[in-house]
């Protein structure tokens, strides 16, 4: 994988049953069509992106990995490039 792809489509949650979402709510969920492997889609979270603008549908995204709070696991959330 080389950690580029675009956004194929997102939502916006306002209202999430995970407590620990809950504290950033409303954000975007993304579904991220991989640059290498079009056929493999990944939800995501957007961070750095605002809430309230347009996420343009075929938005370059970079992959950047994060290190969750509870178990120390990696993950992967996208960031628009273009």
């Amino acid at each position: 994988m080389n950690g580029r792809g675009k956004v194929h489509g997102y939502c916006i949650m306002y209202d999430s049953r995970i407590r620990l979402l809950q504290v950033d709510q409303p954000f975007i969920i993304a579904v991220i069509e991989l640059e290498d492997a079009p056929e493999i889609k990944m939800f995501s979270h957007l961070p750095g992106t605002p809430v309230d603008d347009n996420v343009p549908v075929g938005a370059t995204v970079q992959a950047e990995f994060e290190t969750t709070p509870g178990t120390g696991q990696k993950v992967a959330e996208w960031r628009v490039t273009a």
